[in-house]
């Protein structure tokens, strides 16, 4: 819990990308005030890193369900960034329905739509010297990690799990969600075009929006503050249309 207000209006859950961990939101908090911020820490990593990896986008979905479920005394929204989209998704699939109706939002980034086939080769079975250039391409993990060889095999697993879950994803159902779905991509994005974004409005009953971003799949490095400010704004607005202390 990156913050928690005496008495919050909403709560936030906030799902990492793949090979990421809830740190990364540690300063979300002070951007969106009078919501208690939750950062979701992946088995496999940080104060988790005993903890077997999942890699399968249903089972994850599932342990997050509950978890949500066992504290829905508030309003909330989801926010994933890739995996972290997609895992998303699946647990307001996954998630009793009443629960879901306190779902204000789900805020998707840099992740095409649940349907959408991509012709990008996949990273998770190339050998380790191969992955760890092609995430030197991405850019999503520091150069000083990746120079890091006895780091670098510590944390293999993990990115292997992460991208076997994020790469071997199938839909296989046609749920539209209750819930107003708003899309972030950014404009090079290889892996989510604005095309593959829109997609999104497929699995949404109660309104979608879109929003671009200059930059490539990493935009959340590039454009933290702006990123930040548009999350703030779409809970802003949805806060603004409910009586968030009449559950």
């Amino acid at each position: 819990r990156h913050s928690e207000p005496a008495n919050p209006t909403a709560r936030l859950y906030m799902l990492p990308f793949a090979g990421g961990n809830a740190g990364l939101f540690a300063d979300w908090a002070e951007e969106i005030p009078d919501v208690s911020v939750v950062g979701v820490q992946y088995p496999g990593r940080g104060a988790r890193f005993m903890e077997p990896c999942i890699s399968d986008a249903g089972t994850m979905a599932v342990h997050l369900a509950r978890l949500i479920e066992d504290e829905a005394d508030r309003y909330f929204f989801i926010f994933g960034y890739s995996m972290g989209a997609i895992l998303a998704f699946e647990t307001l699939v996954a998630s009793n329905p009443i629960v879901r109706q306190r779902c204000l939002g789900l805020i998707v980034a840099a992740r095409a739509a649940p349907d959408h086939q991509s012709h990008i080769a996949a990273l998770h079975t190339l050998d380790d010297p191969t992955f760890i250039e092609k995430l030197r391409e991405l850019a999503g993990v520091p150069e000083e990690v990746l120079a890091a060889q006895d780091l670098m095999e510590l944390l293999m697993p993990m990115l292997r799990a992460d991208f076997r879950l994020s790469e071997c994803y199938q839909l296989t159902h046609q749920t539209v969600l209750p819930v107003a779905i708003t899309a972030l991509y950014g404009e090079n994005d290889p892996y989510a075009d604005k095309g593959a974004t829109l997609g999104w409005s497929r699995y949404t009953s109660e309104g979608f929006q879109h929003i671009t971003f200059p930059g490539g799949h990493f935009f959340i490095n590039e454009h933290k503050a702006r990123l930040k400010a548009s999350v703030r704004d779409v809970i802003k607005v949805r806060l603004s249309s409910v009586d968030t202390y009449n559950l």
